[in-house]
This record gives structure tokens, C-alpha cells and sequence, in this order.
């Protein structure tokens, strides 16, 4: 819930070009998910290993390894600082 309503932020942050606080949020969401990452790996080692238990470690591995780049596509250990440009800092990818 905590964070969708960050996603939400970043939206609004970048329709607005404040790039303060699209830092700031994105920055939450990581932490957040990190957390999560964290809290996944310690009940997984609870559980006997198998089919299930490796699926959900690849997926939290997934998770704290990939990026959303501004277009929707994941971009393993990209920066989103890298994609987003526009004229007060936000809005267009940049060219390659």
C-alpha cells in the first residue's frame, strides 16, 4: 500500500517536474522494497527448500536487481537519473 501511494507521488512529481521530490520518493520506494527483499529472505529460511522456496528467492532477487526505466521497461542496474531529462530535469528519455 505504502507503495503504490509512493509510485502515485512519483507520477504527480513528474508530471510537475520536481525532481526533489521524485529523488526523495523513488528513494522511499527503494528503501521499501529492500525492506521487503530483507524480510522475504528471513521467512524463506523457514520453509524446506524446494520448487516454491527458490521461485520466491528468484523473484525477490529480480526485485532489488531491476529498475523501471520512464518507459515502463525493466532495465537491470539502470539509473532512472539516466533516463529522465526534459527541461526543468524531467519528462524525455535521453537519446543514445
Amino acid at each position: 500500500n505504502h507503495i503504490l501511494e509512493d509510485v502515485n507521488k512519483c507520477v504527480i512529481a513528474l508530471q510537475e517536474g520536481d525532481v526533489d521530490t521524485l529523488d526523495r520518493t523513488a528513494g522511499a520506494i527503494r528503501g521499501r522494497a529492500a525492506r521487503v527483499v530483507h524480510i522475504i529472505n528471513a521467512e524463506m529460511e523457514n520453509y524446506e527448500p524446494g520448487v516454491y522456496t527458490e521461485r520466491v528467492l528468484e523473484s525477490i532477487k529480480l526485485l532489488s536487481e531491476t529498475e523501471m526505466g520512464t518507459d515502463g521497461q525493466r532495465r537491470p542496474g539502470s539509473s532512472w537519473k539516466k533516463e529522465v531529462r526534459g527541461e526543468r530535469g524531467v519528462g524525455r528519455r535521453e537519446k543514445m
